[in-house]
């Protein structure tokens, strides 16, 4: 698909708060206060402490490297005259692509419980879930911009009458 076909495109990721830069100052921190509270429970004789306070290190540093590890996750939508495609990536990184017949897709949010809803593309029978690790509001933006694509491809698209 050329650059200049492309109607509609949306990159949709996890968000992270916290940025490499902040991640490398919160582990320095912690590093620094244990290895401080370390060297003073030394001094007393609770060297045993040490190893403790090392494991907290190890655990917080692995937490961090799933939770950005989970942020490699991203969906890719684009629409163009003729066909509305979706790249799914998981945080292992393996594709999965899926291509639709934009003039037969609905976009809709679905309430699955009082917390949770979903949203979802319809096509023929199909159902494609996007965006599950963004929130409400956002959910509802990126279907309105898509809705609102898709319409206005519907409207460029000639109807040709019968024989």
């Amino acid at each position: 698909m050329r650059e200049a076909d492309i109607l509609f495109e949306a990159m949709l990721m996890p968000h992270r708060s916290l940025p490499p830069i902040g991640f490398v100052l919160v582990m320095g921190i912690l590093i620094t206060v244990s290895m401080a509270i370390g060297i003073g429970f030394t001094l007393i004789g609770a060297w045993p402490v040490i190893g403790f306070l090392g494991i907290d290190v190890l655990l917080v540093y692995l937490a961090f490297r799933i939770s950005y590890g989970a942020a490699r996750q991203c969906e890719l939508v684009r629409l163009s005259a003729g066909s509305l495609e979706i790249l799914f990536r998981n945080k292992s990184g393996m594709e999965r692509r899926v291509a639709l017949k934009p003039y037969w897709v609905r976009v809709d949010i679905e309430r699955v419980n009082a917390k949770r809803t979903r949203l979802v593309i319809r096509s023929h029978g199909d159902v494609l879930e996007l965006g599950g690790f963004l929130g409400l509001e956002e959910k509802q933006t990126f279907a309105a911009a898509l809705e609102d694509a898709l319409h206005r491809n519907r409207e460029a698209i000639p109807v040709q009458a019968g024989p």
